[in-house]
């Protein structure tokens, strides 16, 4: 199926672009303030950490808007899911400082949740020989408006899977710690919550929707996120 940049009009690339800057301006001002007032912050590393990925996604989608070529669309387009899957990663780990859970920052834990990642690039980088994370994949129009096709390979629900596990367990971890606290003292960890959740909504609508415009969905909503964290 030919998915086209829209679901009730078309989205040109012009349109995609001016909408993303200002996603990618925000993530790095964010990221800058981050370091400049909380450098400091045991947990800021990986804040910083959720934040590259971020902005590595909003680099390599704009770079994919810009493209007028058809192959090097496809380059780019394929080139996100070298960030993607390690942001849901990013989030847990700044989730689980930020709460003081220091017996997971072993390397053999953080190495363990980071397979599925590793092995979900290298098969998307690898795709053209075994189809597992795209069965098909062909940009079919680069101007004025991407259109793609795009059918889905079994590894890809793995990885989506796998992700939203990450993203459960981190607002699961925020859950479990917020229970135990006084109400005046919940706020910062509503916010986490919030944050995790926008990621997980944004998501699934992408998912469920299967709305594959050039923004992708969950990049609003990491972004998003991004301001209650």
């Amino acid at each position: 199926t030919a998915v086209m940049p829209g679901s009730f009009f078309t989205v040109t690339n012009m349109l995609a672009l001016y909408t993303c800057l200002p996603i990618a301006f925000v993530a790095v001002v964010i990221m800058t303030m981050a370091y400049l007032t909380k450098r400091e912050d045991p947990s800021c590393k990986y804040f910083l950490f959720l934040c590259a990925t971020i902005v590595l996604w909003n680099i390599i989608q704009l770079l994919y808007i810009s493209s007028t070529d058809i192959r090097i669309s496809e380059i780019f387009f394929q080139l996100q899911m070298v960030a993607i899957p390690f942001t849901v990663i990013a989030l847990l780990f700044y989730v689980l400082k930020f709460y003081g859970v220091d017996w997971f920052f072993k390397p053999q834990y953080m190495i363990l949740v980071c397979i599925i990642p590793v092995i979900t690039v290298i098969l998307n980088l690898t795709n053209d020989y075994h189809h597992l994370f795209r069965i098909q994949f062909e940009v079919l129009q680069a101007e004025p408006a991407h259109i793609i096709l795009n059918k889905r390979g079994p590894w890809f629900w793995v990885h989506t899977a796998y992700s939203y596990i990450v993203i459960i367990a981190a607002n699961v971890i925020s859950y479990m710690q917020l229970k135990n606290l006084p109400k005046p003292y919940r706020l910062p960890f509503y916010m986490i919550c919030l944050g995790c959740l926008s990621c997980l909504v944004f998501n699934l609508s992408t998912i469920l929707f299967y709305f594959e415009g050039p923004i992708d969905n969950t990049l609003w909503g990491l972004t998003f996120g991004l301001f209650f964290l």
